[in-house]
């Protein structure tokens, strides 16, 4: 029996996206293009994520929300997850231009041509276990595509494929009703065989299932300190800090 996980279907660099009515463009030429717009900023700090977001949002056609906020001028729709994407990280354009670069090169994939340290990089020789995540629903990164992720690691990976889109599949505690996931190790090669493989559909969040499985690869717990920071390292301010409350 077949799994309908209701996902974007997987395309490559060559392929345009499909079913946009505004574009047809490439991946390789959208992260190009995408990267161009944060080299023109220059260095000064920017919320790179949330531009590069919004515009691969509006390239995928999802414009139903950006009618209604953008054009009509309504304001957009009280929502925890949102309010919690909009609480960017001031990147700096280069750095994040940087990791677009990544995208194009795909050094991880290609065994030799990333050097961090005087160390050229091989994931295949990674020998610590590795848990990757997917969303079913996720429009930035497909969960087809972080299953060939999982599949960079060694032998000790773990895949999980989560329900809902890029933030809820991870943002995802106990107590959702609607939540469920599928686990099983990153042996097949597709990841359409791999879902085919992966046991039944467990309910409930991936949390307590990864809580367990990292604690079969800790060591034993500690007690917890009873006061934070040391002579040398003493505490700053209390939690969560102070850039919280800046705006």
């Amino acid at each position: 029996m077949s799994r309908s996980t209701q996902t974007n279907e997987t395309v490559t660099p060559s392929q345009p996206l499909a079913g946009n009515p505004l574009v047809s463009m490439r991946p390789a030429d959208l992260a190009s293009s995408a990267g161009y717009l944060l080299k023109a900023v220059g260095t000064s700090p920017l919320k790179a994520g949330a531009h590069v977001g919004g515009y691969l949002k509006a390239l995928r056609g999802i414009v139903a929300g950006s009618t209604s906020i953008g054009l009509l001028g309504n304001p957009p729709p009280a929502f925890d997850i949102l309010a919690w994407n909009d609480d960017t990280t001031r990147l700096p354009a280069q750095l994040h231009a940087d990791y677009l670069d990544l995208i194009q090169q795909n050094p991880y994939s290609n065994p030799g041509t990333l050097e961090i340290a005087g160390e050229l990089i091989d994931m295949t020789q990674v020998t610590v276990g590795a848990y990757v995540v997917g969303g079913t629903t996720d429009h930035i990164t497909p969960w087809q595509g972080c299953y060939g992720t999982a599949r960079l690691f060694g032998e000790d990976t773990t895949y999980v494929l989560s329900n809902a889109g890029h933030l809820q599949s991870l943002v995802n505690p106990p107590g959702n009703p609607k939540s469920f996931y599928y686990a099983a190790p990153a042996a097949a090669e597709a990841p359409e065989t791999w879902l085919q493989h992966a046991g039944e559909r467990q309910q409930g969040s991936w949390w307590p299932h990864w809580r367990e499985w990292i604690g079969q690869r800790s060591g034993e717990s500690l007690v917890a300190p009873k006061k934070l920071g040391s002579r040398k390292y003493r505490p700053v301010c209390p939690a969560p800090g102070t850039y919280v409350m800046e705006r």
